[in-house]
């Protein structure tokens, strides 16, 4: 792991401070850093992200749906109908994503590869089908791009790339199925109000 190095983009020191650290981004110039054992490779443009209130930022303290967590990174996304975030979370509880979609929150406190998952464009609204044992139900289709991040993340991914996702519900519980270009990931929680969120 990579703790102390500087940002080839612009010089300036990056931090990484996190075992699970796949990607940093640079507090300085916004560049999206793949994190290897030598050091950093840059990926992608430089960033800067669109501002707008958050629950939390990259560094707070958090009580989130009962559990107390730090925030390490963040990844903003835009699609069609303008941007949301999601906050990497890292606690006793272990690792989760908060996801704030204007004032709509979500905890996804499992995620998970999905192997032999169908295509994209071969789910349907309303049409369950059968992923790691369980069952999902597609609701919303919709194709998301990266702006930029801040912090780091357990994912490999830089300003630019583009992705399908799908929201819906797994067993019940919120879910998303998300097409990455590094696969296709799983993320399942629960819908949380802003009164869960408390930064400490």
């Amino acid at each position: 792991m990579v703790a102390n190095r500087d940002c080839p983009a612009c010089g300036a020191p990056v931090d990484v401070d996190h075992a699970q650290a796949a990607t940093a981004f640079c507090a300085y110039c916004g560049q999206a850093l793949v994190v290897l054992p030598e050091g950093f490779e840059a990926r992608g443009g430089r960033a800067k992200l669109a501002t707008m209130p958050t629950a939390v930022k990259v560094g707070d303290r958090a009580r989130v749906g009962g559990a107390t967590y730090q925030v390490l990174g963040q990844v903003q996304y835009a699609f069609e109908d303008g941007v949301y975030n999601h906050f990497y979370l890292s606690g006793s509880a272990g690792e989760a994503w908060l996801e704030q979609d204007e004032g709509e929150f979500r905890l996804f406190n499992r995620t998970e590869a999905v192997h032999g998952a169908p295509d994209f464009d071969d789910l349907g609204v309303g049409e369950s089908v059968t992923i790691g044992g369980g069952r999902f139900y597609p609701m919303e289709f919709n194709e998301g791009s990266v702006v930029g991040g801040v912090g780091v993340i357990p994912l490999v991914l830089a300003p630019g790339e583009t992705f399908n996702y799908v929201d819906g519900t797994y067993n019940g519980d919120a879910a998303s199925l998300d097409y990455a270009l590094t696969g296709v990931f799983l993320m399942v929680g629960k819908a949380l109000s802003p009164q869960d969120i408390e930064v400490l």
